[in-house]
C-alpha cells in the first residue's frame, strides 16, 4: 500500500524510527526501519536509495521535492508539473549522499506554462551538488521519477507537491476587425401628424362638438386630465347616459379615442359606444371599447368605428354597459381620425333633411324640385342680402380639406356663385369668412364649384357656405352632393 505524506512528515518518520531501531550489517531489512539508534544508522555508501519523484499534478502543477536517501543515496527531484508547472525541487540526503538532480526547464510558451528555475541543492551533512534546472510539466502527463541513487536500490519517492502556478498569459490582441460605424440617424419626426377631426376634443374652448346624452352635461375644471376642463355627466339614472361628442357622418372608418374617469365606489366597467343614424332614422348602437376602471382615475378608451353608406348622425359616448349604481362620468381629450372615409359628408346629398345642414342668413329647406343627383338638394329662399345662403357642418379639426358643391340659382342672367367659408377659432371666439373660389353660372344650370379649405387649430365652428358677393340681385340657391375629406 502506498502512502501519501508530505515531504516534512515523511522526514519526520523515517529520523524517528531510528531512535528505537537497530541496523544490520548489510542495512536495515526494511527500507521504512531502523533497528538500532541513530549512531548506527549510518549506511554504507550506496546502501540507501534516492526516492523518486511523485507523480505531477495535472493542470500545471510541478513535482513535489525528491525523496530524502537514508545512507548517502541521490534522490531526485520530480519533474515539473503540468501546463503551469512551478520549479521542481532536488532531494536530500541525511548522510551526506549527493543530492538529487532537479528536472528540466519547463517548456516555454505552453498556455501556461511554468517558468524555469534552478532547484535547490541536497540537504545533509556532506550536502550534494545542486540539481539541474527543472523543466515545467507538459500538459496531460505524469509527474517524473526521481533521480537514480548513486548506489543500491533506490526506494519509492514521496508525492510530490503541488507545483507553483504558471504565470498567466500574454493580454488580449487587438482586434483585428475595425470596430463597428455609428448607427444612422433616427428617422425625423413625422411633421404633419394626423390631426383629429374634433377641434374642441379637451373642452378649452367651451362644449362646442359635445352634446348632452341623459343625465345632466358640464364643462368642469374639477378633473381636467389636461389643461385645464372637462366634461362631466351628472344626475344619471340609467346606463346609456353620459358625455357625448358628434362625428362626422361620412362612410368609412374612423379611429376614435377618448380618456374617461368614474366616481364610483368601487371598480366600475364604463363603455364607449356610437350611436349611428342612417336613411329613415334607423338607429344602431354599436360598442368601441369596454374596460374596468377602478375609481377616479383616467383610462384610454378607444378602437375602430365603421360608419355605413347614407347615414346622417354619429355621437360618441361614454357609458356603462350595466349595473346599478351610476356615477359621475367625465370625458377628456377626445381625439378622432378618418382613417378610410372618402366623403365626410353623410348628408351632402340633402336626402334626409337638413342633419348636417345649417342655416346661413336664411331659413333652409329640403327641395324635390331640382336635384342634381337623386331626389333632393338644400334650398335658400328669399335671401335677402348677397352673403346669404345654403351651408354645411364641417368638422372642426385644423387641416387641409379638399371642399366642392354643386349650385344652381333661379335667377334671369348668369351670376357669379362663390365657394366660401365661416370659422370661429380661438378662445375669443374669433370669426373669419375665407374665400374659396367662384364661378359665373347661368340660370337653372347646375356648376361645381371646389377648392381647398384650411382649418386653423382650436375652432369650434366650420361652416361651408355657397353664396355671392358683390352683386344686387340674389336668387334662390340650391346646392346637392356636397363633398368634404381630408387632404395629406
Amino acid at each position: 500500500m502506498r502512502i501519501r505524506m508530505s515531504s516534512r512528515s515523511i522526514v519526520f518518520a523515517f529520523l524517528g524510527s531510528c531512535a528505537v531501531a537497530a541496523c544490520g550489517d548489510d542495512g536495515p531489512s526494511d527500507p521504512m526501519l531502523c533497528l538500532d539508534t541513530p549512531e548506527n544508522c549510518a549506511g554504507s555508501a550506496g546502501m540507501g536509495g534516492g526516492g523518486n519523484g511523485g507523480s505531477k499534478a495535472q493542470g500545471g502543477k510541478s513535482g513535489g521535492s525528491g525523496g530524502k536517501s537514508s545512507a548517502g543515496g541521490t534522490a531526485n527531484g520530480g519533474d515539473g508539473g503540468d501546463g503551469s508547472g512551478g520549479s521542481s525541487k532536488g532531494g536530500s540526503s541525511t548522510m551526506g549522499g549527493m543530492g538529487g538532480t532537479d528536472g528540466d526547464a519547463g517548456e516555454p510558451n505552453l498556455p501556461m506554462g511554468g517558468s524555469d528555475s534552478e532547484g535547490d541543492g541536497g540537504e545533509g551533512p556532506t550536502a550534494g551538488a545542486g540539481g539541474d534546472e527543472g523543466d515545467g510539466g507538459a500538459p496531460d502527463t505524469d509527474g517524473g521519477e526521481g533521480g537514480a541513487p548513486d548506489s543500491g536500490t533506490g526506494g519509492t519517492g514521496n508525492t510530490g507537491n503541488t507545483g507553483n502556478t504558471g504565470n498567466e498569459g500574454g493580454a488580449a490582441g487587438a482586434s483585428i476587425e475595425p470596430a463597428g460605424g455609428a448607427g444612422g440617424d433616427s428617422g425625423d419626426p413625422d411633421p404633419d401628424p394626423p390631426l383629429s377631426l374634433l377641434g374642441n376634443g379637451s373642452l378649452e374652448l367651451g362644449t362646442s362638438g359635445w352634446q348632452q346624452y341623459g343625465g345632466t352635461f358640464a364643462r368642469t375644471t374639477e378633473k381636467a386630465r389636461t389643461g385645464s376642463y372637462a366634461g362631466v355627466t351628472t344626475d344619471r339614472d340609467e346606463n346609456w347616459q353620459g358625455p357625448s361628442f358628434v362625428l362626422p357622418s361620412g362612410e368609412g372608418d374612423y379611429q376614435v379615442s377618448v380618456y374617461a374617469l368614474h366616481t364610483g365606489a368601487e371598480d366600475t366597467e364604463l363603455r364607449l359606444e356610437a350611436k349611428i343614424v342612417c336613411s329613415e332614422d334607423d338607429e344602431t348602437y354599436v360598442t368601441i371599447d369596454t374596460k374596468e376602471i377602478p375609481p377616479d382615475e383616467w383610462t384610454e378608451f378607444s378602437g375602430t368605428l365603421t360608419v355605413p353608406d347614407d347615414c346622417h348622425t354619429v355621437q360618441v359616448v361614454v357609458n356603462q354597459p350595466g349595473g346599478d349604481d351610476f356615477p359621475d362620468i367625465y370625458a377628456d381629450d377626445a381625439w378622432a381620425l378618418d382613417a378610410d372615409v372618402e366623403n365626410l359628408a353623410g348628408n351632402g346629398g340633402a336626402e334626409f333633411g337638413k342633419q348636417g345642414w345649417q342655416d346661413f342668413g336664411c331659413m333652409m329647406v329640403q327641395s324635390d324640385e331640382y336635384a342634381h343627383s337623386d331626389a333632393y338638394s338644400m334650398l335658400c329662399p328669399e335671401r335677402g342680402d348677397a352673403w346669404m345662403g345654403p351651408s354645411y357642418l364641417m368638422p372642426t379639426g385644423a387641416g387641409k380639406y379638399s371642399v366642392s358643391a354643386w349650385v344652381l340659382h333661379t335667377g334671369e342672367e348668369d351670376a357669379p356663385i362663390q365657394l366660401s367659408a365661416k370659422t370661429v377659432c380661438g378662445e375669443g371666439a374669433d370669426e373669419d369668412y375665407p374665400f374659396i373660389t367662384s364661378t359665373t353660372v347661368a340660370p337653372e344650370t347646375w356648376a361645381q364649384l371646389s377648392g381647398t379649405l384650411t382649418v386653423p387649430q382650436d375652432c369650434t365652428l366650420v361652416q361651408l357656405v355657397v353664396n355671392q358677393d358683390g352683386v344686387d340681385e340674389f336668387p334662390d340657391l340650391y346646392v346637392d352632393d356636397v363633398e368634404i375629406a381630408r387632404k395629406p
